[in-house]
């Protein structure tokens, strides 16, 4: 009896290894391995083709390919290489996901309900994360626009800003912020930076628009010298400029589902919000598209926080015009990163 169990366990080993002896069917072994190289192979393929697809895509290119650099950097002889790698990184990422899988079917059943287990949590967890970091929050600094009879007085949209150039990042616009102030739709208040004023390589756009007239300014700080300027327009409320169609007058109405993209065809201005999320009883786009000109770059504001304030009033936008038009010295106006 215990020759014979010892010969089931050697037999039942033998065929999930691939090695027939004790009576094992050559053909059903051959079968089985053949049956694991084709799976093996075809998720490898799907994945290799997935790699590919995200590289080739001007969305999805740069994130793909950052990691990939970042891997590449901390080999001595990668640049020796050169091009080579556009055909290296290919293979070993198709034999890496080939041989992963063909051990994965050739583990035991434990095993593969652990790894299993294991690639649903992190699915969850990367999702959830993905989530937490994607999605817009009002923080305690701001109003609740959940509470009844609630009014918005002034809206603060946060976040990240960059550019597309036809279909890639401008590489010089990295970390980017901007936030926007709103107190209806005639007064208006956006600002972009990329670092503390001052610093040297810091620089900085701001956007102003008031009943009558709108402003926009912007100043660079080199290692040679500080450099800017800007320009005024006749401003109007109903003029195209991020985020203020949000606005219908006084009144905060978010994001309307019927009426995602505007245009201003005189001016070839395009805006589109997209990624809608509800924050109390308001939609808001969690990005904005922003288009000047016919085939122009695209401004791409990701919103990251928005506020309800009682303030700031609107003497508060007259002081930022007084600063940037009249040069008067004002500088409690907490602007931000000022």
């Amino acid at each position: 009896m215990a020759s014979r169990a010892a010969t089931a366990r050697v037999s039942r080993h033998s065929a999930r290894f691939g090695v027939g002896c004790f009576g094992e069917s050559s053909t059903q072994i051959a079968k089985l391995k053949t049956k694991q190289h084709r799976i093996a192979f075809i998720v490898a393929l799907v994945l290799l083709l997935w790699l590919v697809v995200r590289v080739l895509s001007p969305q999805t290119a740069e994130p793909t390919l950052a990691p990939i650099g970042n891997i590449l950097e901390r080999i001595p002889f990668s640049r020796k290489i050169g091009v080579g790698w556009l055909f290296i990184v290919p293979v070993v990422w198709f034999l890496t996901c080939y041989y992963s899988v063909k051990f994965y079917l050739l583990a035991t059943r434990k095993f593969q309900i652990a790894v299993a287990g294991l690639a649903v949590t992190a699915l969850i967890t990367a999702l959830v994360l993905h989530e937490q970091t994607t999605a817009i929050y009002w923080t305690p600094h701001g109003l609740n626009p959940n509470h009844p009879g609630f009014k918005p007085q002034v809206v603060v949209l946060c976040g990240t800003y960059d550019v597309m150039e036809d279909g890639t990042h401008v590489n010089h616009l990295e970390n980017v912020r901007f936030e926007i102030r709103m107190r209806g739709s005639d007064f208006y208040y956006s600002r972009r930076w990329n670092t503390r004023e001052w610093e040297i390589g810091s620089w900085y756009q701001m956007q102003l628009a008031m009943p009558g007239c709108a402003w926009q300014f912007g100043l660079r700080e080199t290692d040679h010298e500080t450099g800017g300027g800007g320009g005024s327009w006749y401003g109007q409320p109903g003029d195209l400029i991020p985020a203020r169609r949000l606005w219908d007058g006084t009144n905060f109405i978010g994001a309307n589902t019927n009426g995602l993209t505007a245009e201003e065809p005189e001016w070839h201005i395009k805006e589109e919000f997209q990624k809608l999320q509800k924050v109390g009883p308001y939609l808001i786009p969690r990005r904005i598209i922003y288009t000047v000109g016919q085939g122009g770059p695209e401004d791409i504001y990701t919103v990251k926080k928005v506020e309800f304030w009682n303030e700031p009033s609107t003497n508060w936008f007259w002081k930022v015009r007084q600063k940037y038009v009249d040069g008067a010295t004002t500088n409690d106006l907490h602007e931000p990163n000022w």
